[in-house]
């Protein structure tokens, strides 16, 4: 038997892998196959699995092991997780969508998920910082003051318009695998106006697209701000300070003509693009889905909340409801 037959049936052995620190990540909750290895969701992480073939896929380097890699570390219990990718998981499922489209939504809204968290975490550290700055506040002396800092303000700021921008860029895709890249007339304008057309009964969905539309021109106006600087098109952080005589707060001030913010605390404008970017991804989740998902054999299938959400193992709002009866009752898929 040569080297490459060893390797081969090496690699095809049964293994073991420690998927997770219990005590530390929690109790694992879901276990979710993507073509790039395989998810397992703790309470409080993500990690990815690769086999070998994955990574080394010619045997190349016969001796390259199967690995498990910490991907998150925030999990279930975090809800930017539960309202995107277990969201997306529960939606997107084998018995309603191929295994290709499920791969490419999976793998979209992973990806948003993962900076829209990124995002959360510069919030969250800044929101630590302030508290550390503010636990004991110097008084004027002699007329001077030394003033606190949570330092870094302005790379803080840009990479949290980075994230945010990346963020966009994946629901974006997201949205393409259904729609095709309907890029022009303009960022997600070309989406909503393909919605319009295609979808003019329906209220909600044309005023969804409309408003991602207007959040996908602010983010992108953000980026602009930073990237091409002019006198009307500027973003500015300024850490703590004086103004009108008072000690102000981080702020964030914005110049532009699509981003229509006046001078702010950066910790609440964080908390405010954050929370949008959670709610934009889950929207298009849950739309898509109501929108493309096939009938159960006669029934008729709709996307609604669950009713029992937050009980037991239900870890996302949105399920499938199968309509029984005429006129139909609403019961919960699962």
């Amino acid at each position: 038997m040569n080297d490459l037959e060893k390797a081969r049936r090496r690699r095809d052995s049964a293994f073991s892998l420690e998927l997770d620190d219990v005590e530390r990540d929690g109790k694992i909750q879901e276990m979710i196959s993507l073509p790039d290895g395989l998810y397992t969701v703790s309470e409080r992480a993500i990690y990815r699995t690769q086999l070998a073939d994955m990574i080394d896929p010619d045997l190349a380097h016969p001796n390259t092991p199967h690995v498990n890699q910490r991907f998150a570390s925030a999990g279930s219990d975090n809800p930017i997780v539960g309202r995107t990718f277990l969201q997306a998981h529960r939606l997107f499922s084998k018995p309603h969508f191929d295994e290709e489209k499920r791969c490419l939504v999976m793998t979209a809204v992973l990806a948003g998920m993962q900076e829209i968290l990124g995002a959360e975490d510069i919030l969250t550290k800044l929101q630590a910082d302030l508290l550390a700055a503010e636990k004991d506040l110097p008084s004027p002396h002699k007329g001077a003051m030394a003033l606190p800092a949570v330092g870094d303000i302005e790379a803080r700021g840009k990479a949290f318009v980075q994230r945010s921008e990346h963020a966009l860029q994946a629901i974006f895709r997201l949205a393409v695998i259904f729609y095709g890249d309907t890029r022009k007339p303009g960022f997600f304008d070309g989406i909503a106006a393909h919605v319009r057309e295609t979808f003019g009964e329906d209220e909600n969905f044309v005023a969804f697209a409309d408003s991602m539309a207007r959040f996908a021109k602010l983010i992108r106006g953000l980026r602009h701000s930073i990237e091409h600087r002019k006198p009307n098109q500027k973003i500015d952080f300024l850490d703590y300070h004086f103004e009108g005589g008072q000690l102000l707060r981080p702020t964030v001030r914005i110049t532009h003509p699509d981003v229509p913010f006046n001078a702010m605390p950066l910790n609440e404008f964080l908390r405010f693009i954050v929370k949008n970017l959670i709610e934009s991804l889950e929207a298009l989740i849950v739309y898509l889905a109501a929108s493309n998902v096939s009938y159960f054999g006669k029934m008729p299938i709709a996307v609604g909340e669950h009713p029992h959400f937050g009980q037991g193992h239900v870890m996302v709002k949105y399920t499938y409801l199968i309509g029984i009866g005429d006129p139909p009752e609403w019961h919960p898929l699962g």
